[in-house]
């Protein structure tokens, strides 16, 4: 009786197994779909780079990286002015616990 109920466990779990491995098949692509996706990311690759070459020659990069840095440097300084402030507030308070 423990024999069977073995062989009818072991069965029951070998086809649970065999329709698994048959839904995970179905979502696997097949090589033309891969294909696919390789080609299309291709495409974007050299699309995006033309275009990144095309703002290069055009100047047009120059131009948004100096807007960017000057951006920046634009945020920066309320920052730099705070560090600053910041910084001389401990070696003043440091000052202060040593000359004592």
């Amino acid at each position: 009786m423990k024999v069977l109920a073995l062989v009818v466990l072991i069965i029951a779990v070998s086809g649970l197994e065999a329709g698994l491995v048959k839904r995970e098949a179905a979502n696997i692509p097949n090589l033309d779909q891969i294909t696919q996706i390789f080609n299309a990311w291709a495409e974007t690759i050299k699309s995006s780079t033309q275009d990144l070459i095309e703002k290069i020659k055009s100047g047009e990069a120059q131009s948004h990286a100096e807007q960017y840095l000057e951006q920046t440097k634009a945020q920066a300084e309320p920052l730099k002015a705070e560090m600053e402030k910041w910084i001389s507030q401990i070696v003043e308070k440091s000052k202060q616990a040593f000359s004592k």
